[in-house]
């Protein structure tokens, strides 16, 4: 979100620039660290069972807080999602790695993210005020289980269990979206063409591309997102 808000911002400075007003009109504004308060969270929730073996809920890329409730039946956890849905869509993955059952939740930009920001920027310039617009990437994941279960449901850092992180090397982008990869429900895209100048670096040093890690199967979408690797997410059935 923060690159959208400097976009905006620089063109209005280059605007004001022209009238020689933008410095005297930004001392008007109020800065509110906060969301306007007509922008509200929606939450998704899960509900798994346990089935007799230790969960691990994925909190590489998001804080998760765990609560206790004995209303929920034993053996069954149900985690809550909150975010904005105006900007981000919610994809999960509960799947084996490293021989463990992992629990995930990602979050990537819809497309049409940068028309509702600028709609919301302007019109709450039209009042003088700005927002901290970042705050429209938060993510906040609760699990809430039986007291009994604590000890079977766990964090884990994924990031830590892949041994590698992302690293973009791109110099010049032709600004198109690349597909680099779909399920049922989503088609991700990179917001250029750079799936091969983006790399997974391992900790020995090893590096390989995203284009061909993925040709491979030697990650899935969901870890490399999980790793930090940024990717726009349409629904198929737009």
């Amino acid at each position: 979100m923060k690159k959208y808000i400097i976009t905006i911002i620089i063109g209005l400075i280059v605007v004001g620039c022209g009238g020689g007003l933008f410095a005297v009109e930004v001392m008007d504004y109020d800065y509110i660290d906060s969301l306007p308060t007509n922008v509200t969270a929606t939450t998704l929730n899960y509900t798994y069972d346990l089935n007799d073996d230790d969960v691990y809920i994925d909190n590489s890329a998001y804080n998760v807080i765990y609560t206790t409730d004995d209303k929920i039946a034993e053996g069954t956890i149900k985690i809550s999602v909150s975010y904005y849905d105006k900007v981000n869509e919610i994809s999960t993955s509960d799947s084996i790695q490293d021989g463990h059952r992992v629990i995930s939740y990602f979050a990537s930009e819809k497309i049409t993210n940068f028309k509702y920001f600028y709609n919301l920027f302007m019109d709450n310039l039209k009042d003088k005020k700005v927002y901290n617009y970042e705050y429209l990437d938060n993510v906040t994941i609760t699990v809430h289980l039986n007291s009994k279960d604590t000890s079977n449901v766990k964090n884990y850092d994924s990031i830590t269990a892949h041994g590698f992180y992302i690293s973009d090397e791109t110099v010049i982008c032709n600004q198109m979206l690349e597909e680099i990869a779909r399920d049922t429900n989503y088609i991700y895209y990179l917001n250029c063409l750079k799936s091969s100048t983006v790399y997974l670096v391992y900790d020995n040093g090893t590096k390989i591309s995203v284009k061909t890690a993925l040709n491979t199967n030697v990650v899935t979408i969901y870890e490399l997102i999980d790793a930090g690797l940024e990717v726009i997410q349409q629904p198929i059935s737009e």
